[in-house]
């Protein structure tokens, strides 16, 4: 084994707690993040789900497992469906748009 000089030890000891420090950092940043969207994307089933229910019915179980698991592209476009949406927003005599 080599010999390890005291400056190259204490060195070794700073770099290894800067590692540490730095991979700690990005794994509570992305933690955070990932938390975010998650929570976007249950707020957006939630939202497409009592659309549903408001429409037609309460949803099926394959079509509530089919929400739930959807990515947030689908939200998206379910957001836009006129047909969908369209007649929630107006009422006989008023217009809520």
């Amino acid at each position: 084994m080599p010999y390890i000089t005291s400056v190259e030890r204490i060195a070794r000891q700073e770099g290894r707690q800067e590692g540490w420090q730095e991979g700690r950092q990005e794994g509570w940043q992305e933690g955070r993040q990932g938390g975010r969207q998650e929570g976007r994307q249950e707020g957006e089933a939630a939202v497409l789900l009592r659309l549903i229910t408001l429409k037609f019915s309460p949803p099926s179980k394959p079509v509530l497992q089919r929400v739930q698991e959807a990515d947030a592209g689908i939200f998206a476009s379910a957001s836009q469906a006129e047909p969908l949406c369209g007649p929630l927003l107006t009422t006989e005599g008023n217009d809520r748009r």
